[in-house]
């Protein structure tokens, strides 16, 4: 979500603005920069290192959220949604993700963790995502008993052009046998700059399958 709007107009218009007299393939080069600068990133994690109930097999979700300005400039306040489906694969949880924001960016990728500490009421593990725009290690954990968890997910990656660190805290409530609401907060630093930090904020709903 968010990130590269200035690069992508940028871009767009110098591929416009020269188009008579540069090269079909100087062109086209500045097209596909446009295209890969508009990607986003989710803007929340929604995906605790939770296990799933014993005779479920994997978990699909959506989430909604949104971005605050930055602490300087006069940014407004963004919104977006994303959508995710997991599966447990031996000691892997592999994931397919995509994500949507109201600028019209959209991006999807893929998601591996393996938790190495696995207890009854604590999960402890390492992830790796791969998206268009976005790519991210990540250190997930989660606390809780049976309805209740709390969880994170810090990471170290990349939020369109920008590096970032990622700092999500967020609670997941089992309402039935299936059914998850969840509620989450991270703290975003772009280029890990306190001036270019953005709050996230959203809740989401999951189902295991």
């Amino acid at each position: 979500m968010a990130g590269a709007e200035r690069f992508k107009n940028l871009a767009v218009a110098r591929g416009v603005h020269g188009a008579g007299v540069m090269k079909p393939l100087r062109f086209a080069s500045g097209v596909v920069l446009a295209v890969l600068l508009g990607a986003c990133a989710p803007a929340l994690s929604l995906r605790p290192l939770i296990p799933l109930q014993p005779d479920r097999d994997a978990e699909v979700g959506v989430g909604f959220a949104g971005v605050s300005p930055r602490p300087v400039g006069q940014d407004a306040w963004r919104f977006g949604g994303q959508s995710w489906g997991t599966v447990p694969v031996s000691v892997f949880d592999l994931a397919v993700i995509g994500a949507f924001d109201d600028a019209g960016n959209a991006t999807g990728g893929l998601g591996v963790r393996v938790h190495p500490l696995d207890t009854r009421h604590l999960r402890v593990g390492a992830g790796l995502e791969l998206g268009y725009g976005w790519v991210a290690f990540e250190l997930p954990f989660a606390v809780g008993r049976d309805r209740l968890w709390v969880y994170g997910a810090p990471q170290l990656g990349t939020w369109g052009r920008a590096t970032t660190a990622r700092l999500p805290l967020g609670v997941d409530l089992r309402v039935d046998d299936a059914m998850h609401v969840r509620t989450e907060a991270q703290l975003n630093y772009p280029e890990l700059d306190g001036y270019q930090r953005r709050v996230h904020v959203g809740v989401g709903l999951a189902y295991e399958l």
